[in-house]
């Protein structure tokens, strides 16, 4: 689903409606004009040689009460928050996604983006951030939130930050890197 109009909205009514990619394509595309709502959805098995296995956003995306399972992108293997984006993610779980690049197992993210609420597990990158990934000029708040049991094979078992990044009331554990298993940082924000 690529979406470039000014507003969009995937709500569940009932039960939970799944995207699956069956790990041959991308599933959403968040136009730059765009502001998207993804609301009770389960995103399973996106996959891309580029960004965002689950979803790249260039616009401004808002992901409440959702699961993404098994995605993967060369960085940010559930989603991709491009420069200028914003992305929001409330209530939600990212598990056993991968990044097969660098960085960001679950997300990677170049622009703003606000976590809340939400587990990332068992997510996994090559090098930097097994579950979160900023990147320079990314700024990143993650709160009363849980990332746990992510590998990086470098930096930040957890999360590798090179923009700024803001940690409150949340539980970071059982993360493991060569260096960093909680958090990796490569400057002092």
């Amino acid at each position: 689903v690529t979406f470039a109009g000014p507003s969009l909205s995937f709500v569940a009514g009932s039960g939970t409606p799944t995207l699956n990619g069956r790990k041959t394509t991308a599933l959403i595309s968040v136009g730059a004009a765009s502001n998207v709502i993804v609301d009770g959805l389960e995103i399973d098995f996106g996959q891309t040689a580029a960004t965002g296995g689950g979803i790249r956003n260039d616009g401004e995306l808002t992901v409440v009460n959702s699961t993404f399972i098994g995605n993967s992108a060369a960085n940010g293997g559930a989603i991709g928050n491009s420069a200028n984006a914003t992305l929001n993610v409330r209530d939600s779980t990212f598990s056993h996604n991968t990044a097969t690049g660098v960085g960001g197992g679950a997300i990677i993210s170049f622009g703003a983006a606000t976590i809340d609420r939400s587990a990332l597990l068992n997510n996994e990158a090559p090098v930097n951030g097994g579950s979160l990934n900023v990147q320079p000029g990314g700024e990143t708040t993650v709160s009363n939130s849980t990332i746990a049991g992510s590998t990086s094979g470098g930096l930040g078992g957890a999360m590798s930050n090179l923009g700024t990044v803001n940690v409150q009331s949340s539980t970071i554990a059982n993360n493991s890197a060569s260096s960093g298993s909680a958090i990796a940082s490569g400057n002092t924000n």
